[in-house]
């Protein structure tokens, strides 16, 4: 169906007949809640149609989430939710008392038996979210700033006359034990369809450290052609990724006002200001498991926005297009067979790189021409829309050359994504990967040095003898000159490096960036990994500052740069590279070796 179709639903949705329009007569203010009374909430728990279940109030408990954040308990009634307990994909469902909206179903005794004692985000504190924090249009997340899932940018000193910036995840730097909280949000867990357990479980310490829990789930998407309701009591996605890949996320919607929405009563990731894609969900069942019940559901076509995430609720509007990644990637197997995969990713800065990283891997890893023994040639291309694009390459073999690829494209584009300088216009991510079905890895074996008896201008006479993983052996020989700037007596280094090290000595990938350049320049100036990197290294004090290598300073310019008052972030070096060559290989190199000389 063509977007003319899409635009007219939104015509039709939008229309007067359709809208939910609440009063400040709809509403039921906190001070006017008593024990005893009885009311209900509304939810739907197949299909698009909005149920009513029957809740009592228990009582009002004061400073709930936070000083003034009161939270109604209540219990429900019915004898289904006293079966399931709480259930995630609830969260919103709001709760009437006299036909007045009281608020919104939020939290819950997740091991409660035999009872489901609810908690209810009162709609006047919800309501704060629309009155305090208005509408974006714009990239919503901040530089230099917290950004997202208990994370912030921070400046880490490892030495005196070094300084940068990393990014700090909550997660990672407190340490103390969980408190242990009966009374919790419904929980809002990403749905992923398209994904094995075996791809999810291996990224499960990078979702651990975002503060996410991803359920592997047959979700499936809704056709255009169907109506979805975004009514009070209607289901609501946020949409994290969709196409041959989906991942979403379900609650319901609690409060509508023109194209406006409240859902959930609970924070989603606490991000603030955001722009994640929202859609309409059809619930398929409510499936009632051990750890916990929760909506299985379908998501419609996206119709709008999330754009603030707070608190007490999130916020949305209906027809707002937030902006998204298109994410391509084609994969070309030996004797032919080909495999492309396409979809679609919500601009953020940690979910993006995560969910693109995810993705990759599995393409790699969980189709049918996936073998054990398997090497991958990468070619990638990331696209702008302010900006020239860049391209990167990457090879990978052995027993964990796929997730080598992933992590080291997560490394790469996360610090791109979520940098402190200036917001990147992504647009796109393209990766043809070339696969061959055996390991192409070598490591070193020998370095038969011809003579270490050298002075300024002679050759260095290198044998290199390498073994692949049948232990069959390849021979290389390389000659080194040595400057005739050098002196005799002067020390240095012969190194025989892997990409990896070879960028560890240049200073290149670290998380010391003075700009976003620098950040861009870590991909110009990436290495692939199959070469052999030789270099001629001499000891020398440096700097590395906006993606360049600046050594043997003046006194001066060391003093400027290493002031306690220069806030220039940079990172010191402390070997100079005076000459470098490469052995062009059939597939990966993994090793490093070095061979240090005093020049005659």
């Amino acid at each position: 169906m063509t977007r003319i179709f899409v635009q007219l639903w939104f015509l039709i949705a939008l229309s007067p007949l359709e809208l939910t329009q609440v009063t400040a007569q709809d509403l039921m203010p906190l001070s006017d809640v008593v024990t005893g009374i009885k009311g209900e909430w509304r939810t739907v728990v197949s299909g698009t149609e909005v149920e009513s279940f029957e809740l009592e109030v228990l009582g009002v408990a004061q400073n709930f989430v936070g000083p003034q954040r009161s939270v109604i308990i209540c219990q429900a009634l019915d004898p289904m939710n006293k079966l399931t307990g709480p259930v995630a994909g609830m969260s919103g469902s709001p709760v009437y008392i006299d036909k007045k909206l009281v608020g919104a179903y939020a939290y819950g005794y997740l091991w409660s038996r035999d009872q489901a004692i609810i908690g209810v985000t009162p709609i006047e504190q919800m309501l704060e979210v629309l009155e305090g924090f208005p509408r974006s249009r714009t990239r919503a997340y901040p530089i230099a700033e917290k950004t997202n899932l208990n994370e912030e940018f921070v400046y880490l000193s490892e030495k005196k006359d070094e300084m940068k910036w990393q990014i700090v995840r909550g997660a990672d730097r407190i340490q103390e034990e969980k408190i242990n909280v009966l009374l919790q949000p419904l929980p809002t867990p990403l749905m992923a369809s398209g994904f094995s357990d075996r791809v999810l479980s291996t990224f499960k310490s990078e979702f651990d450290k975002a503060g996410i829990t991803v359920m592997q789930a047959p979700i499936g998407s809704v056709s255009e052609e169907t109506y979805l309701p975004m009514e009070p009591g209607s289901s609501v996605a946020a949409v994290l990724m969709n196409g041959d890949f989906n991942v979403s996320a379900t609650g319901t919607v609690t409060y509508r006002n023109g194209d406006t929405i409240l859902a959930f009563g609970h924070p989603f990731f606490q991000m603030g200001p955001t722009q994640l894609p929202m859609a309409g969900a059809e619930i398929i069942t409510v499936v009632q498991s051990i750890p916990g019940a929760f909506k299985l559901a379908k998501t419609g076509p996206v119709i709008g926005a999330i754009y603030q995430d707070r608190l007490t609720a999130v916020a949305g509007l209906i027809g707002e297009f937030p902006p998204l990644l298109k994410m391509e990637v084609e994969i070309n197997f030996s004797g032919g067979m080909k495999r492309g995969f396409k979809g679609e990713l919500a601009e953020h800065p940690v979910l993006s790189p995560l969910f693109a990283s995810v993705s990759l891997l599995q393409a790699l890893l969980e189709t049918l021409e996936a073998s054990e023994r398997q090497t991958f040639f990468l070619q990638g291309i990331i696209g702008f829309a302010d900006s020239d694009p860049i391209e990167f390459s990457k090879v990978a073999s052995g027993p964990d050359g796929a997730i080598s690829v992933a992590f080291n494209f997560l490394k790469r584009f996360e610090s791109l994504m979520n940098n402190p300088f200036k917001i990147p216009q992504v647009k796109s991510i393209k990766f043809d990967i070339d696969v061959k079905d055996t390991w192409l890895i070598s490591s070193l074996k020998s370095v038969v040095v011809q003579s270490t008896r050298v002075k300024p201008g002679d050759n260095l006479e290198l044998l290199i003898t390498l073994y692949n993983y049948q232990e069959e052996d390849s021979q290389h020989g390389l000659s080194i000159p040595m400057p005739y700037l050098l002196n005799s007596g002067d020390q240095v280094t012969v190194v025989i490096a892997d990409a990896e090290e070879a960028e560890r000595i240049d200073g290149i990938g670290s998380k010391a960036f003075s700009s976003y350049n620098d950040i861009v320049g870590q991909w110009v100036e990436s290495r692939s990994g199959k070469s052999i990197y030789i270099k001629l290294l001499r000891n020398a004090e440096g700097l590395r500052f906006e993606g360049s290598s600046m050594f043997d300073l003046p006194p001066s310019i060391n003093a400027l740069y290493a002031s306690p008052s220069n806030n220039i972030v940079r990172k010191t070096l402390n070997e100079v590279t005076l000459w470098e060559d490469q052995i062009q290989l059939p597939g990966e190199y993994r090793g490093s070796y070095r061979i240090p000389l005093t020049l005659e």
